[in-house]
């Protein structure tokens, strides 16, 4: 999910009228996914939080009898599988007790879909701020407890995975599977996407840590709280590994992608953003060298994970800085 354009409450949202009979909507998306906290009485009238997809996931606020939850729903039935997983690694992060600091919200209740139906999932509602309001307000003494948080976390499934060899087979198919979808995208440069393929199609001949890991840990997929740090769209990945954990966070934190695709930040704040991040990514880059195996790993992570970035972009500028990042890590 990414940080996008506030609105101010359903006025600026299309409306589903294909609602559960006890469910009332009070706040809509549009089809990309947007996510609005509504303009009511009982919320404040600007909305603390609010995502959107690149995968097309349709996500919105409902009022229950008695409560407030979030659904997402799939972009189509070709997708429910994925929805589902990710759901269900949500759950089972939760029921685990999180991670230190960081928990998740509790998944409810869900629809599996069909073969013409999206499926759908259901998930308590927290209220919570974007990163950049929550983060340029503390304190140098709690960004520095943000940073123990986020390495525990990082410590925490380092040491609860197996080391051994991942093989070679799973990055094979993936990168089979890579250059067919950028086969497609006739705009981008083909020295860097020739140069790109040949990094990747050998990986480091290294054990890899093998374990769980959330698949999108991203500034924009934590929910900030002053009491908990929650995180949402966990997402499923071709192989599972904390590295790519730390690899997501280093999209944010060193390539500054939140920042390039956060149209609300004026430059001021951005140039605040910009040294916060900077901040926590010095001690998040020497985490990384002082592990052997992240340290031979990081980099073919990195170049993966922004390769597979590719397919979705549509923005000429987005393209352009994913493309000069890959240049850097090549």
């Amino acid at each position: 999910m990414h940080t996008v354009n506030c609105c101010t409450g359903p006025t600026n949202c299309s409306k589903d009228t294909d609602l559960d009979p006890e469910t009332k909507a009070i706040s809509f998306s549009d089809p990309d996914g947007y996510f609005c906290a509504p303009g009511t009485n009982r919320y404040p009238l600007k909305p603390r939080l609010q995502l959107t997809g690149r995968s097309g996931c349709r996500v919105e606020l409902l009022e229950r009898e008695g409560g407030v939850v979030v659904r997402k729903s799939s972009a189509s039935p070709s997708y429910n599988k994925r929805l589902m997983l990710q759901a269900a690694k949500q759950q089972s992060f939760r029921d685990g007790g999180g991670a230190g600091e960081f928990a998740a919200p509790a998944v409810l209740r869900q629809y599996n879909g069909g073969t013409n139906t999206s499926a759908w999932y259901e998930m308590e509602y927290v209220h919570a701020e974007r990163y950049s309001d929550y983060l340029e307000r503390v304190t140098v003494d709690q960004l520095k407890g943000i940073v123990n948080q986020l390495i525990a976390y990082f410590d925490r499934g380092r040491l609860s995975s197996r080391v051994e060899s991942p093989g070679r087979l799973i990055f094979e198919n993936k990168l089979q599977e890579l250059r067919y979808r950028i086969r497609t995208r006739p705009s981008l440069d083909e020295r860097v996407i020739k140069d790109v393929f040949s990094f990747l199609g050998t990986p480091p001949n290294e054990n890899l840590y093998l374990g769980s890991c959330h698949g999108d840990f991203t500034l924009s997929n934590i929910l900030f709280t002053h009491e908990k740090l929650y995180l949402v769209d966990f997402l499923d990945t071709f192989i599972e590994t904390p590295l790519q954990d730390i690899v997501k966070m280093r999209q944010d934190t060193c390539h500054r992608w939140i920042t390039m695709i956060d149209q609300e930040l004026p430059i001021h704040r951005l140039n605040k953003m910009t040294q916060i991040l900077s901040y926590i990514d010095q001690f998040i880059g020497d985490y990384i060298e002082e592990d052997k195996i992240l340290r031979s790993w990081y980099r073919y992570f990195q170049t993966f994970n922004l390769t597979r970035i590719l397919p979705y972009l549509t923005e000429e500028d987005e393209i352009t800085f994913v493309q000069k990042n890959l240049r850097l890590l090549l």
